[in-house]
């Protein structure tokens, strides 16, 4: 999901080649966000991102998540 936003900040800002201020660079982050957010996908049920989190954390092995931890 985040590469896909990424992506399409990007697309949108590649463009630019001149920022006058950094006001306006967040003017237009924020603007590419706004469109990025057309393409995402709403989840139905957000009571459910507690299961899906944990079923998320039982896929990962114990020596990633360990290393996650602790950056």
């Amino acid at each position: 999901m985040m590469e896909n936003i990424n992506r399409t900040i990007k697309e949108r800002l590649a463009r630019i080649r001149r920022w006058v201020d950094s006001d306006q660079c967040h003017r237009w982050v924020a603007m590419a966000l706004v469109f990025a957010e057309e393409g995402l996908t709403k989840i139905e049920q957000p009571d459910q991102l507690a299961a899906l989190q944990k079923a998320l954390l039982e896929q990962i092995p114990k020596t990633e998540l360990s290393s996650m931890e602790e950056t």
